[in-house]
């Protein structure tokens, strides 16, 4: 009986020891793949930034490229709208002198009415 029992706790003994190899193998093994992973990533990383600076300078030009087609759009609608003002003003002088002057009374109309407005509240 004694000899049974040593021979259990050597077998369990050994089970131990078995089952302690292998987990110290897969952890050797989950080491050297998370190894390689972090490889892969620092090989991967320099052109992945290099990548998504160069899209990022892209769509940085695009967008000046646009602001400058819409400064030059509006530039043009401002260049046409007063010559069209310059036009009309030469065709009609008399009617445009009368604008003026109607478009001069109605705000001091309403400057004179907000300032009355505003030493009345306080």
């Amino acid at each position: 009986m004694i000899t049974t029992s040593k021979s259990v706790a050597a077998n369990a003994n050994h089970a131990a020891v078995d089952l302690a190899d292998k987990a110290l193998r897969k952890a050797g093994e989950t080491l050297d793949t998370l190894n390689d992973g972090v490889d892969d990533l620092r090989e991967e990383l320099p052109s992945a930034l290099a990548r998504a600076a160069t899209e990022a300078d892209a769509m940085a030009r695009r967008g000046i490229a646009r602001a400058r087609e819409a400064g030059d759009a509006a530039r043009q609608k401002a260049l046409q709208a007063s010559e069209s003002t310059v036009s009309y003003i030469q065709e009609q002088p008399v009617k445009s002198v009368l604008i003026a002057a109607a478009t001069g009374a109605a705000i001091a109309a309403l400057v004179g009415w907000a300032a009355r407005s505003r030493n009345s509240r306080g």
